[in-house]
């Protein structure tokens, strides 16, 4: 069974430490994911997108109130 897990905001992380000619990539208009074959693998890549999405949040909340 296959398992795609959304990596948009950790594609470049994704490309340095997975052979890209070993997995399948897909995009839709503003998103990238990976299929992988293990349940856990695609959760934790999920996790790992979804707080590197609220750690950019975070940033850009900084930026717009303590930046000058």
């Amino acid at each position: 069974m296959v398992y795609r897990a959304k990596i948009t905001k950790i594609q470049n992380w994704v490309e340095d430490h997975y052979s890209l000619n070993a997995y399948t990539f897909v995009r839709d208009k503003k998103d990238v994911y990976i299929e992988v074959k293990d349940e856990d693998e695609a959760e934790l890549l999920e996790n790992m997108n979804r707080l590197e999405e609220q750690q950019l949040k975070l940033k850009n909340q900084w930026r717009e109130k303590y930046r000058h």
